[in-house]
């Protein structure tokens, strides 16, 4: 009988994931890895999903693909979120000085009266 000797290397690579802002949360397959800038270790070589969520910021997701033994590295610009203009902040400067509370007969605030 022959005694066979085998080294097994994990089939691994590294993802190095930077987002502008920095500070983002960073998400790999829907768990949480992190926060911008961060290098990940010991990712499974395959295709992967990785996210990055930071308040007053649009959610961005990336496809990478990890390689065995090697770097993948992801750059993430994040666009804030847009301000809109609705309706009710027109109203605001059209009510200005609108303030007025009657309690027990008795008013206060800014009240016209006649």
């Amino acid at each position: 009988m022959s005694e066979v000797t085998a080294t097994l290397q994990p089939k691994t690579g590294t993802l190095a994931v930077n987002s502008t802002p920095p500070g983002a949360r960073v998400l790999l397959d829907g768990a949480a890895a992190g926060l911008s800038p961060v290098v990940l270790e010991n990712i499974t070589a395959d295709n992967h999903t990785v996210m990055l969520e930071k308040d007053g910021y649009i959610t961005a997701a990336r496809q990478v693909t990890i390689a065995v033994g090697q770097v993948s590295a992801v750059e993430v610009f994040l666009d804030p979120v847009p301000v809109s203009t609705t309706r009710a902040d027109g109203l605001a400067p059209a009510m200005a000085g609108a303030f007025c509370v009657v309690l027990l007969g008795i008013a206060y605030g800014r009240c016209r009266t006649r």
